[in-house]
């Protein structure tokens, strides 16, 4: 997603840029056909950098925001992961009961009895299936159960 807004900002960039350019050219050669000293087109020229300059600092903090934006969503993805660990190995049923699956295979197998059955927030596994035993994964409600 970060790569489509940058993307979409350079685009704006170059369009806008393009556009100045343009336009430049056309009041230097306004300004050499009349006479240079005309008073409108010295004010245009003028309030045409003026307004290119405001429109490259627009730009500059658009990029500084959606930097900032991706860096934020990142952050809270991982911190969203903290809670999950995947489990591989475990034969997949028909009408599986993940729930139950895991919590026997967390108290039986790891001896983890200090866990509840309502520590697991979600199972699910991931992936389709494809002949391979696709791995599960477990969010729980509290980092520290993990």
């Amino acid at each position: 997603m970060d790569v489509q807004l940058t993307n979409n900002l350079k685009e704006i960039e170059n369009m806008l840029g393009s556009r100045m350019l343009d336009y430049e050219e056309k009041l230097k050669k306004a300004s050499t056909e009349t006479n240079s000293s005309h008073p409108d087109l010295s004010s245009l020229s003028r309030e045409f950098s003026e307004l290119k300059c405001f429109v490259w600092q627009t730009l500059s903090r658009l990029k500084i925001q959606i930097e900032m934006l991706c860096l934020g969503l990142d952050r809270h993805e991982t911190a969203m992961r903290h809670k999950v660990l995947l489990f591989h190995g475990i034969p997949e049923k028909p009408n599986e009961n993940l729930h139950y699956v895991l919590y026997s295979i967390i108290s039986n197998q790891l001896k983890l009895t200090d866990l509840s059955k309502d520590s697991l927030k979600v199972c699910h596994r991931l992936g389709s299936a494809q002949g391979k035993t696709r791995p599960v994964l477990v969010r729980f409600f509290e980092t520290e159960h993990r």
